[in-house]
């Protein structure tokens, strides 16, 4: 649709004590009667549901451009005054126009994210949780994400940190990489194990062993670990 197009509104909401709440711009009645019935801004929608009757509104201007929209809605935002700085009753959470500049609430600050970061430190999911997050992604194509580029700037990130690193092998079978060997056992290089014809086979006491051939004729082909058992038991 055109920017030029006079479809747009702008509107206020008030509190039932008729005191201004919400300011907001939509594409004439679409955008207000979608926020008498449920609004994605918790504020509004917080005071919308304690309301004993619809909120009262009234339609500042119509028949705009997006463009004097979006000016007009800024300019009452701001003549009003926001609650969440201080200014106003209005429960916006942005200056209006695009929905962007000036967003309260979106962002954690630096304090914030290392409070959660040490939170999370030393954290593993539990077993159950794994099984849940499995579930929810069995079956699901990933067709979607080939061919997308990543971002140059995660790219370069990327590269930068890897720049001057090399592989090194463990005695124990373990690879890693770092500019230096952790270890003086640990060789230069990553050693990737190939298929030697061997199989997993399983013995009816739980125990496991690889083989080109079974040892016992009840012993079963497979490795059964955790999750088999798991999805044993759900196919029973």
């Amino acid at each position: 649709m055109s920017a030029t197009t006079a479809d747009r509104c702008v509107y206020l909401f008030f509190r039932p004590d008729y005191t201004p709440a919400y300011v907001g711009m939509g594409r004439r009645q679409v955008r207000y009667t979608r926020h008498i019935s449920g609004s994605h801004n918790p504020h509004l929608a917080n005071i919308i549901s304690n309301a004993s009757k619809p909120l009262p509104f009234i339609v500042v201007a119509d028949g705009l451009t997006r463009e004097i929209a979006s000016a007009l809605e800024v300019a009452l935002i701001k003549s009003i005054g926001r609650e969440d700085l201080g200014l106003g009753p209005l429960v916006n959470r942005t200056n209006g126009g695009d929905g962007v500049a000036g967003r309260s609430g979106w962002f954690h600050q630096d304090e914030t994210k290392e409070k959660i970061r040490v939170a999370h430190i030393g954290k593993r999911h539990s077993p159950q949780t794994i099984e849940k997050m499995r579930r929810a992604h069995f079956g699901k194509s990933i067709v979607k994400l080939r061919g997308r580029k990543q971002d140059p700037d995660v790219v370069s990130r990327r590269a930068s940190r890897r720049r001057g690193q090399h592989w090194w092998h463990t005695p124990d079978g373990q690879n890693y990489l770092a500019h230096a060997a952790r270890n003086d056992t640990d060789s230069l290089g990553r050693v990737t194990f190939f298929w030697t014809g061997l199989y997993w086979w399983s013995t009816p006491d739980g125990a496991e062993y690889k083989s080109k051939e079974p040892r016992n004729p009840d012993d079963v082909h497979g490795r059964i670990t955790r999750r088999n058992q798991t999805l044993n038991k759900e196919r029973v």
